[in-house]
């Protein structure tokens, strides 16, 4: 029997993480939403976790902040920077 990939998703707007959390779990995967950043860096540390996603401008710790802590504990963890931010319209 093949294990669950772990799969945690940050984002600030929980409404957002919880969306992309339910179609992972729809999907078959083991995932927990988290609108801030330092709750799921906690949840990395405590659990094995094959794939973050991370929204990229949050408060308070950033997506790229999210990527180095993830990549520095455990390089072999896939992590997805998202953003909404757009800059301005082509």
């Amino acid at each position: 029997m093949t294990q669950m990939q772990r799969v945690v998703v940050v984002d600030d707007e929980q409404r957002l993480a919880d969306l992309v959390c339910l179609s992972l779990t729809d999907q078959g995967y083991a995932a927990s939403a988290h609108a801030r950043a330092q709750e799921a860096l906690e949840v990395f540390e405590r659990e094995h976790v094959d794939v973050v996603i991370t929204d990229l401008r949050m408060p308070k710790v950033s997506g790229m902040e999210v990527l180095k802590a993830v990549k520095s504990a455990s390089p072999e963890t896939v992590v997805l920077v998202m953003t909404a931010f757009v800059v301005g319209l082509l």
